[in-house]
């Protein structure tokens, strides 16, 4: 009996040791596969675009970026396709502007709000084209619009395609560096706007007639010491190698396609979205008018967001239809023609 005891004490001291350890391993977290999405609610109320909704997955926040250094801009009024608008490497945006230039630092950290791919029309579903007729939002996936399912998809109909020379003369980026980047700046646009940007790359100084001109160099943007990106006319737009932007939560994957993606928005007709207290927004600031996270934003000045709300993509578009190649009518962009 004794001996029996003792037996019954060590199998009730050996289950609670197992019990123990199956609770601490109950409570590890369980990690998506880079891609992984969600089925989203799909529709979207009459005239209003569904857009897609991001999921959290393996990758799908930045690994961190280097704190921003250099001489910020101080950040003014307006940023419309017309004057010249100057994206800074860094400094808070504030109000306040000069005569011809608008100027933007990469500002605070913006309010935190909804989450900014939701819109009046309700959410789209786990790809870009879904949502009732609607313009794509984010794509799901590592957290750039060129990873995951269905991002390649337009996200309105028809698309417009609209020539874009990429000038090199001033730039030390390779063909093979530059060509994520170009891929990047059209599923940036495509997925959420269908906007194609048909792009030929040359080192030659010759603009075209047509469409837009771009230019990438090495150094600084001729006029605007430390900025990242300047729009000055729809023939001379320019962004610096390496831009230096703030993290967000879902960035892109090249800071150079980021750049060079918000300065066509300015050629486009998009204002920036610096949210109160700059006064640098567009009328009405969407993001702060929808409670979206303004810092998510592809025209907030200095971050890594690309989303375009629905009533940028309506802006964007009505001015790409006046530019866009009248011939052109596939749902997909072309890859880029180097001509170097």
């Amino acid at each position: 009996m004794r001996l029996a005891g003792l037996l019954l004490v060590w199998v009730a001291l050996t289950l609670a040791s197992c019990s123990q350890d199956g609770a601490r391993s109950s409570s590890d977290p369980i990690a998506l596969p880079p891609g992984a999405a969600t089925a989203g609610i799909s529709g979207a109320t009459s005239g209003s675009a569904g857009v897609a909704t991001p999921v959290s997955s393996a990758g799908a926040t930045s690994s961190g970026t280097a704190p921003i250094v250099g001489a910020g801009a101080v950040a003014g009024k307006g940023g419309a396709a017309g004057t010249t608008s100057v994206e800074g490497s860094s400094g808070a945006a504030g109000s306040g502007s000069t005569a011809a230039q608008t100027a933007a630092g990469s500002g605070g950290g913006g309010t935190s709000g909804a989450n900014p791919t939701q819109n009046s029309g309700g959410r789209g579903g786990a790809t870009p084209a879904a949502g009732s007729g609607g313009a794509a939002g984010r794509a799901n996936g590592a957290g750039s619009p060129a990873a995951g399912s269905g991002s390649s998809m337009p996200g309105a109909m028809p698309v417009f395609h609209i020539p874009l020379r990429v000038h090199l003369q001033a730039s030390q980026l390779t063909n093979a560096e530059l060509g994520p980047i170009l891929s990047e700046l059209n599923q940036i646009w495509l997925s959420q706007a269908g906007v194609c940007f048909e792009i030929e790359v040359t080192d030659s100084e010759t603009n075209r007639t047509d469409g837009f001109d771009f230019r990438y160099t090495a150094g600084q943007i001729p006029g605007a010491s430390g900025a990242n990106g300047v729009t000055q006319s729809a023939h001379s737009i320019w962004s610096i190698d390496h831009p230096r932007l703030n993290a967000v939560k879902m960035p892109v994957m090249n800071p150079a396609a980021r750049t060079t993606a918000h300065e066509l928005g300015h050629a486009l007709g998009l204002a920036h979205e610096n949210p109160p207290p700059s006064t640098d927004c567009a009328s009405p600031c969407y993001c702060a008018q929808r409670g979206d996270d303004c810092d998510e934003y592809l025209l907030r000045s200095g971050t890594q967001g690309f989303f375009l709300s629905p009533p940028e993509i309506d802006i964007a578009r009505g001015r790409a239809a006046r530019v866009a190649l009248q011939s052109r009518t596939e749902t997909q962009c072309d890859e880029p023609v180097f001509m170097r």
